[in-house]
């Protein structure tokens, strides 16, 4: 391929991404062949802290991005009423920690009472390996009324929840897979959307000073929804909607994003050209 001039671009969404896998066949065949690929690889792309080149080739590292196109922001705030609700979209997996939301649901119903106000509620949107858990979770603790599992929605469907919703429910458990920084897609889908949110890890596109970020402590205790709320009312006032998508579009949209990758690209071709036209001459 880089005979014919072609740019072999790999993006590695994990790394090192062997901890992603218990399955020894996958181990086994990586170390056989992935120095292997290294060699034909012009750039490697990850959201990923490394501090060396990823099989040696030459890395550059992009935190995740999110399309503006099929993105739409909220239609309006809300104000906390009778009702707040909370929304949490994921392939629900352990890391995504949706388990400490439910704990801390049951806590303040525990705490406040059925006639608690405002009444919170959950949805839950998605479907994934640890569903059936949440849902038997949310049986046991008796908020099953309260944690709403919507399965997969897209489009209208997925708007209508956004915009009833107060706040959304990033990563909550990502330190379950050993990780204290990560970049991910959700969050930034939720800040181009114009919804506040609340994570347990360090995002390097969030600085602790962003207002529309609660960032809570990274262990496995039931989160604190009195303090969600507290959350949102603080930011209530704000123009939150607007200025989340602006934030949005002028550092998460993959326009901006990959500004980097391209001008390497160009960077790559310059070189390759110059060595393909110093070969011709030397012959």
């Amino acid at each position: 391929m880089k005979r014919e001039g072609v740019f072999l671009v790999v993006e590695f969404p994990t790394f090192p991404y062997v901890n992603e896998s218990s399955k020894k066949l996958f181990v086994i065949s990586d170390n056989l062949f992935a120095k292997k690929l290294g060699k034909y690889i012009d750039i490697a792309v990850t959201p990923a802290n490394v501090s060396e080149p990823i099989l040696g080739a030459k890395t550059i590292r992009i935190s995740n991005g999110v399309d503006l196109r099929t993105t739409p922001k909220k239609r309006n705030k809300l104000s906390i009423d009778d009702v707040f609700n909370l929304i949490g979209v994921a392939n629900v997996s352990h890391w995504h920690g949706f388990d400490r939301v439910i704990y801390g649901i049951a806590r303040y119903y525990a705490k406040h009472g059925t006639s608690a106000q405002p009444e919170v509620f959950f949805h839950i949107v998605g479907v994934g390996k640890n569903l059936i858990e949440l849902q038997n979770l949310a049986r046991s603790l008796g908020v099953g009324k309260y944690v709403i599992f919507h399965g997969t929605k897209v489009s209208d469907e997925l708007d209508r929840l956004f915009d009833m919703s107060h706040v959304a429910v990033g990563s909550l458990g990502n330190h379950r897979k050993g990780l204290k920084e990560s970049s991910d897609l959700k969050t930034r889908e939720y800040c181009a959307r114009g919804i506040p949110f609340v994570i347990s890890y360090e995002d390097e596109d969030f600085s602790d000073g962003f207002p529309y970020m609660l960032k809570v402590e990274a262990t496995d205790e039931p989160i604190d929804i009195d303090s969600v709320i507290n959350f949102y009312r603080n930011v209530f006032h704000m123009d939150y909607i607007n200025e989340m998508r602006k934030y949005a579009e002028e550092r998460l949209s993959w326009d901006v994003k990959l500004k980097p990758l391209i001008q390497e690209l160009f960077k790559v071709s310059y070189e390759k050209e110059r060595n393909l036209n110093e070969s011709f001459d030397s012959n």
